[in-house]
Formats: structure tokens, C-alpha cells, sequence
């Protein structure tokens, strides 16, 4: 018997002679045996042609499962990556929108800032007038005890006047 060839093709050496092991003995062969040999490569491709045809069948079975596999994967790989695309495009939209937030975040702080230190001034103002009304009021409260005195007077010397003439 011998070796398996493993080669895509049956074909014979051109040579004169080749030699191959066989059951660990050395066989040659000559011109004369290569007819023989013809002969049983024929064999050897008809014979087990059917069996080849059963391999190839499934093989040919397996290969379109593989390509309907391959086409599965495809379309999920198609569907993920718009997937994909799509929520970059919202993590770009709500990015874009969070840098608008964040500076309208940051232009409120600055207006509260400012809000804030015209309040404290408002604040410092409020307490001067409060302090100014406190002393206008007590002049306001003397001049009206003085012009209450004045009127007094003023009746008093009225009343005498009244007295004098009569």
C-alpha cells in the first residue's frame, strides 16, 4: 500500500523513475509499471468519486451555512454600527447641549455674583439711609418740639396781646 498523497491533483511524476515507501519497503518504479500505475490513478479517481461527492456535498452544505452565518453577522454588524452612529449622535447632541448648560451655568454664577455684591452694596446703602432717616427724624422730632414751643409762644403772646387790648 502506499502514502496518501495530499497534493490537489492524482497526477504521476514525469520522471523516468520515482521511488516511494511502502510498508516501510522501497518500491521503483519503470516505464512499464507506469501503465500499471495509469491504470489504478484511473481507478482511484472513479472509484472514490462518490465519496467525494458526499464531502463535497457537505462541504458545499457547510459553506452556505458559513455564508449565511457571514451574512447574519454582516447584518448585525450593519444594524450595531447604525446603532452606533446613532447614539454618537445623541452623546454629540446631549454633549452640545451640556456645553450649553454648563455655560449658562457658568454666566448665571457670574450674574449672581454680581447680584450678590450689588446686594451687599444695597444692603450698605440701606443701612446709611436707615442711619440718615434715624437723624432726620431727630431733627424732624426737634423742630417739631420747637415749632410746638413756638406756637405756644405764640398763643401765649396772642392771649396777652388780647389782654392788653381789652
Amino acid at each position: 500500500m502506499t502514502e496518501a498523497h495530499n497534493g490537489p491533483s492524482n497526477e504521476v511524476p514525469q520522471t523516468s523513475s520515482f521511488t516511494f515507501k511502502a510498508h516501510h519497503r522501497q518500491v521503483t518504479t519503470t516505464p512499464s509499471s507506469r501503465r500499471d500505475s495509469n491504470l489504478v490513478n484511473k481507478h482511484l479517481r472513479t472509484a472514490p468519486s462518490e465519496q467525494f461527492n458526499g464531502k463535497n456535498e457537505y462541504l458545499s452544505t457547510e459553506l452556505d451555512n458559513c455564508r449565511v452565518n457571514l451574512h447574519d453577522i454582516f447584518s448585525k454588524n450593519a444594524e450595531l454600527r447604525n446603532q452606533f452612529n446613532a447614539a454618537m449622535a445623541e452623546v454629540e447632541a446631549f454633549s452640545a447641549r451640556v456645553v450649553e448648560l454648563q455655560n449658562n451655568f457658568d454666566m448665571s454664577q457670574k450674574d449672581s455674583l454680581e447680584l450678590s455684591k450689588e446686594l451687599v452694596d444695597c444692603k450698605g446703602l440701606i443701612s446709611s439711609l436707615q442711619v440718615e432717616k434715624k437723624g432726620m427724624n431727630e431733627i424732624l422730632d426737634l423742630r417739631n418740639n420747637e415749632k410746638s414751643k413756638l406756637l405756644e409762644e405764640k398763643e401765649f403772646h396772642l392771649f396777652e396781646i388780647k389782654n392788653l387790648v381789652s
